[in-house]
């Protein structure tokens, strides 16, 4: 890593938020640090702050005696915006002007986060403050808006970095089904990551509106979105390019089942389910995967073993009670009733890995 950069060109923000100043010349992460130290961090009292007694990053020369000549900076937002530009400057150096001015804006709103984090939270722990408020302490929340807003602008210019990985996953599925499946092993931690967010755009009905506003949400959001559908037959690269082309989807980022959910799962796991379900002897097993391995359709052989029940207000129920099973094995001992199937790709590509007819994978980009 170099030690300075010629960020001339590059611009950041002022502290008011919206005008902008022009960096000239060559920075160092601790030049570069102490500029904008000056430039985003207010004049504020350190006795102004509920934590100024227990910090151990109060101004050092702060001792309640006020010099108005000497400006006071939040020691925290302080080091944490030094050590932030800091890690950040490798990123910084391969960067053309146009991502270094999107890092600086990031860098403003991390700054400003914490800095209004530790006032918030130091307002929340002094006394007088509560009592200076009185009735009215109760809008002392509201002040917590802004610091969200904060984070949610830091992550949403970090996008453009995958390097710090800190856009997350975004899984759209196409039913309750599969909304369901997905969250109760994510639960698990051993088949979907704990951070993997899934929401559903409510069947194919939607795919055309629903799935558009929800795709252009979380992507301005800073999320990586992927979608889940089901082809029904259908042939899977005319739904690729149809997503891309209405939703600006990479194929990549698609997952179609041939058919649908059910059909995804194989005649095991569905076996299990249904057993699991109606709670029937361990001795049901088999002849209800040996029906489904024949051929015979899913909605048949649910119907044989639950009498007078109906199979698709029986799905989502159905879908837990799968995903209960694999929730007490793991996907080792799991294999050998996955193996082949759609349902073992599709955990795969949630986790973020593609996986081609060949069955080998490689990572996303």
């Amino acid at each position: 890593m170099v030690d300075t950069i010629d960020f001339t060109g590059c611009s950041h923000i002022n502290r008011d938020g919206f005008s902008r100043s022009v960096l000239e010349g060559f920075f160092g992460p601790a030049k570069l640090a102490d500029l904008l130290v000056e430039v985003w961090l207010p004049y504020f009292e350190c006795d102004g702050c509920g934590r100024w007694k227990y910090c151990g990053l109060a101004d050092p020369e702060y001792d309640q005696r006020l010099d108005s000549s000497r400006n006071y900076r939040c020691g925290v937002a302080r080091l944490a915006l030094s050590h932030f530009l800091r890690t950040a400057f490798p990123a910084l150096e391969r960067s053309e002007t146009t991502q270094r001015n999107g890092l600086l804006d990031a860098a403003y709103h991390f700054a400003q986060y914490v800095f209004r984090s530790e006032v918030n939270v130091g307002n929340f722990l002094s006394t007088e403050m509560v009592d200076y408020y009185g009735e009215l302490s109760h809008l002392m929340a509201s002040n917590l808006k802004g610091v969200r807003q904060h984070l949610g602008s830091f992550f949403a210019h970090m996008s453009g970095f995958p390097e710090f990985r800190l856009r997350e996953r975004m899984l759209l599925v196409e039913g309750q089904v599969e909304l369901r499946f997905v969250e109760r092993l994510r639960s698990s931690g051993n088949w979907f990551p704990y951070d993997l967010h899934v929401v559903t755009y409510e069947g194919k009905s939607n795919r055309n509106s629903r799935l558009t506003l929800l795709v252009k949400r979380y992507e301005a959001d800073g999320y990586d979105v992927f979608v889940q559908g089901d082809a029904d037959g259908r042939d899977k690269s005319s739904i690729c390019q149809q997503m891309s082309t209405q939703h600006g989807i990479a194929s990549k980022r698609v997952f179609l089942f041939t058919r649908d959910f059910e059909h995804a799962v194989g005649p095991k796991l569905m076996a299990a389910g249904i057993a699991r379900l109606l709670d029937l002897a361990v001795d049901h097993f088999e002849p209800i995967s040996s029906a489904l391995e024949r051929g015979e359709s899913i909605a048949d052989v649910f119907s044989r073993w639950a009498v007078g029940q109906d199979f698709s207000e029986n799905k989502v129920r159905l879908a837990e009670s799968m995903a209960e099973v694999l929730f007490h094995a793991n996907p080792v001992s799991a294999e050998p009733a996955l193996s082949g199937t759609e349902i073992k790709d599709f955990v795969a590509f949630a986790n973020g890995w593609r996986q081609h007819d060949t069955h080998t994978a490689e990572p996303l980009d």
